[in-house]
């Protein structure tokens, strides 16, 4: 099995290799002399390192279905975050279309990184998608990987910290139904109310609409809380190492 990597705009396969003892079958990257873990195809992962002359390499992303399948996203140069794979997106997103989701939906993608599933919503048919994202450096990428796709006129780009703003919903416009939520590993490992994440979802909250979806993706050995205010966890999923949770906003009690 090989994986897509990208390196100075060219484009590179790397085998995937099971890796047995004290790793537990866990991805190790060697990049820019730090090293990352990351999901690859369920248990199974990748290995590299630094002196097979790799340092440096990212996993390239792309979208996979719908007016914009199989466009390349760019990505910053930096270092390896955590990019979410071809298997698990397209696993996501069909757990989505059983909620008649992206088509025709007011998404957020909050912690949005370089755009992937905002970008890939649209690409599905999603009406509308505001990009939430504070890294200036990772804000100019995602402006490119808009601009590629052709998708300026369907979306915004807000420069804010998630946790203090939400998804920001401008006065007299409409409340999104679906709302991506991707923050950092070590910032989602409380899941108390009166946590980050927490606090998060209370301002979601006043910016969804009844009925709306939010997908929180977390480390898979975090488990969000049954309900935060008017939001109900309803599905929970787990793809190797990282876990999505899907929570619905109570419908509007009848008078």
């Amino acid at each position: 099995m090989s994986v897509l990597l990208e390196k100075n705009n060219r484009i590179f396969f790397i085998r995937v290799f099971f890796i047995f003892g004290m790793l537990k079958n866990r991805l190790c990257v060697q990049c820019q002399q730090k090293q990352y873990l990351a999901p690859i195809y369920g248990k199974t992962y990748l290995f590299f390192l630094a002196q097979n002359g790799l340092s440096g390499y990212i996993i390239a992303m792309r979208i996979i279905a719908g007016s914009k399948k199989g466009m390349k996203l760019l990505s910053p140069k930096t270092q390896i975050s955590r990019p979410i794979t071809d298997r698990v997106k397209e696993s996501l997103f069909s757990v989505l279309y059983k909620y008649d989701l992206p088509e025709g939906a007011i998404v957020a993608d909050v912690f949005s990184g370089v755009g992937s599933l905002g970008l890939e919503a649209l690409s599905r048919g999603a009406e509308f998608v505001t990009f939430v994202e504070k890294d200036p450096k990772v804000i100019a990428v995602l402006k490119q990987n808009i601009e590629k796709a052709g998708f300026v006129e369907e979306s915004k780009i807000i420069r804010a910290n998630a946790f203090n703003f939400g998804a920001v919903v401008d006065s007299g416009v409409e409340k999104y139904g679906l709302v991506f939520v991707d923050p950092p590993y070590a910032a989602s490992m409380n899941v108390q109310p009166d946590s980050p994440l927490g606090g998060l979802l209370d301002i979601l909250d006043e910016q969804v609409t009844a009925g709306g979806i939010v997908v929180v993706r977390t480390s898979g050995d975090v488990i969000l809380l049954e309900g935060y205010g008017q939001f109900q966890i309803v599905e929970r999923r787990q793809w190797g190492t990282m876990a999505v949770s899907i929570l619905t906003k109570k419908e509007c009690e009848s008078a």
